[in-house]
């Protein structure tokens, strides 16, 4: 019983390599090189604009976000 126990465990190990190195061999081949990933940057933020804040739409337009998109075309 001894020498079926350690084929098991043996057929065990090398099973459990294989799947190790499947898994990580499977995103190495399956990434696509030539498209990037998107990237969305926030360049500039206005969020308390100057002078008095009263909460009128002529002083919430004056605060803003700038988002840039730089991912290559």
């Amino acid at each position: 019983m001894s020498a079926s126990l350690n084929v098991r465990r043996v057929a065990a190990t090398v099973l459990a390599a294989g799947a190790i190195v499947s898994a990580a061999a499977l995103p190495a081949t399956a990434a696509d090189r030539g498209h990037q990933q998107p990237r969305v940057e926030i360049s500039r933020v206005q969020a308390d604009s100057p002078g008095r804040d009263d909460h009128s739409n002529r002083s919430l337009n004056n605060e803003w976000v700038e988002i840039r998109n730089t991912t290559r075309q």
